[in-house]
């Protein structure tokens, strides 16, 4: 890094005071993310969060930082965030786009300093043109709308925060060394553990920048090498405790990225590997040149992409062989953070295998290259930094229509089933979409079609469920229970499955006149308020339950889910459970 040398334009240094080059990149970011801010709630996670969020009164903290095991995911800093945002703004949804934005804003201007302290941390002052170009490489970049865009895709933002945090503190801890940085840095990691998985590679660029002589915080000598590593080290640890403790078998996250998922388990390695290659091909074609840009991507040229998979290893292996650089350790940062999501591909731990927000962590690492690059381009500095500019502009443009995409589920998953055709969730959200614009037929036909496609059964299950409920109530509760009795569903299915059914009866409930009727229904919603209560273990249905047996008469049961309820509940109906509890008992 010492060779780095402060690029001349026109005979003289470009002098651009910092203040002014942030508020540049904050305008320019907040703009073109201007249009996600008044964004749908997306069908996809985002409107099940947020009903969860919204029924939720109380959040026990020992078990969100200590879970008992069997989790799919950790990510307890993610879940914290969102609490609060219910707690203080009722998880309104231009507030949650907005802070979206702000925290990718936050990022962009930490990649560019991180550029300006490495290429100037001998300088009290510098040239700000290339810090601003990377950044704005980064905070422009397309790939970035999928994260910032969908509510659920913060736990990527959150946890590049944090490894962007943690890199600038041990940066800066290289020239004046002090232990109190170290260990903040290591906290930082820490935090972005507990905010997503994939902050792990950070314990991993630390122990290779220790080796690496041109890295920003080489060090001589093993006993410096090993005693600065140890904060890392202690903070994956505690991460690891909290998550597994003595139960590392029964975590299921774990076990799916080792075995597999979804259908994945029985594949063989070798199979396994090679789509591991594949999609490192496809990722590294997708960092350098995003388009098209797809929220489902499915299906890609495997053959070509297998081949583009084992050139990027070879040219890595050579770099890492032959040019031992700063260049090339940052590259090296890409490969590390896009290594969880070749296991989300070769063992299907995704809803789709691929996705462009997996390379949101990547794409800081490849923006620190190229502002060292940019450095070190001398005589071209005009020519490479118009290049650039010209592709952030290029880059700009696509996120700012991108964004407009974003905005309705309807156009978002027109796009979808327009590039992905025969992925048959696209056109089961395509089709709710559309029912929500009133476009009734339209959503008929791309229900039958999603029920009728190859792939993953639960979701033609789904499907098939969604088209039967546009029949009638009838048909959709005969088509729910088949599948229930079938024993086919995965938990996630089942669950969703069972709470839709619930809600269905509640409506007919409503509306139903005949005495006989009624009672029918009660004891259908009272079965299944059981299942669910015996699927998820929430005392809400208990609750629910014993309003059931009062519609019912049954007076003596419903006083025993009400207790059961006031016992094993913190929630919005504990009080009411534990007040009917008491008036119940209270009854001869």
């Amino acid at each position: 890094m010492g060779k780095i040398q402060k690029p001349q334009i026109g005979g003289s240094y470009i002098k651009i005071r910092a203040p002014f080059l942030l508020l540049f990149l904050v305008f320019l970011v907040l703009g073109v993310y201007y249009p996600s801010i008044f964004g749908e709630i997306n069908s996809v996670d985002d409107r099940a969060l947020l009903t969860g969020l919204l029924n939720r009164g109380h959040i026990d903290l020992w078990r969100t930082f200590f879970p008992q095991g069997g989790r799919y995911y950790f990510r307890p800093l993610l879940g914290i965030s969102f609490y609060l945002d219910q707690t203080l703004f009722l998880c309104q949804p231009e507030i949650l786009h907005f802070e979206n934005i702000l925290i990718h804003c936050v990022n962009t201007l930490l990649v560019f300093f991180l550029v300006r302290r490495l290429l100037y941390r001998n300088k009290q002052e510098g040239d700000g043109i290339i810090p601003l170009l990377a950044a704005l490489f980064f905070g422009l970049h397309p790939l970035c709308t999928e994260p910032v865009n969908w509510i659920s895709g913060r736990t990527d933002l959150l946890a590049t925060f944090f490894v962007l945090l943690a890199f600038h503190v041990l940066v800066s801890n290289g020239s004046h060394f002090k232990w109190w940085r170290q260990i903040l840095s290591a906290l930082f990691l820490f935090l972005g553990l507990l905010s997503k998985e994939v902050a792990a590679g950070m314990f991993l660029l630390v122990i290779v920048a220790l080796l690496w002589r041109e890295s920003p915080i080489y060090v001589l000598g093993w006993k410096d090498r090993i005693t600065r590593s140890l904060p890392f080290a202690g903070a994956t640890v505690a991460y690891a405790w909290m998550r597994f403790g003595v139960h590392v078998a029964r975590d299921r996250g774990l076990v799916s990225a080792l075995q597999g998922a979804h259908g994945a388990t029985g594949i063989p390695y070798i199979v396994k590997a090679k789509g591991m290659i594949t999609a490192l091909g496809f990722y590294a074609k997708k960092i350098l040149w995003p388009f098209p840009l797809n929220f489902a991507i499915v299906e890609i040229n495997r053959v070509f992409y297998f081949a583009l998979g084992i050139l990027t290893l070879m040219v890595f292996i050579w770099l890492i062989w032959r040019k031992r650089n700063a260049v090339t350790y940052f590259l090296l940062w890409v490969i590390i953070f896009v290594l969880p999501a070749l296991f989300v591909a070769a063992n299907r731990m995704a809803w789709t295998p691929l996705a462009e927000r997996y390379l949101y962590t990547s794409l800081g690492g490849l923006s620190i290259a190229i502002g060292i690059v940019l450095s070190r381009a001398k005589k071209h500095i005009h020519r490479a930094a118009f290049a650039v500019c010209l592709l952030v502009a290029f880059f700009g443009w696509q996120t700012t229509s991108r964004n407009v995409v974003w905005q309705k589920n309807l156009t978002l998953f027109e796009d979808v089933v327009k590039k992905s055709p025969r992925f048959a969730p696209g056109h089961n959200e395509y089709a709710i979409a559309l029912l929500s614009e009133g476009r009734q037929e339209e959503a008929r036909r791309h229900f039958e079609l999603a029920s009728t496609l190859a792939g993953v059964a639960p979701y033609r299950a789904l499907a098939k469920a969604n088209y039967a409920g546009l029949t009638s109530s009838r048909s959709f509760e005969e088509v729910v229970k088949s599948y229930l009795n079938s024993g086919n569903l995965p938990r996630k299915l089942r669950k969703s499955f069972l709470r839709r059914l619930a809600r269905d009866l509640d409506n007919r409930l409503i509306k139903a006149h005949d005495e006989t009727e009624r009672l029918e229904l009660l004891q259908k919603a009272l079965e299944v308020q059981e299942r669910l209560y015996r699927e998820t273990k929430n005392p809400f249905h208990l609750y629910r339950k014993g309003q059931l047996y009062l519609g019912l008469g049954d007076k003596a049961s419903a006083r025993e889910c009400f207790g059961l309820a006031c016992k094993k509940s913190h929630d919005y109906y504990t009080r009411p459970a534990c007040e009917l509890y008491r008036k119940l008992s209270q009854v001869p």
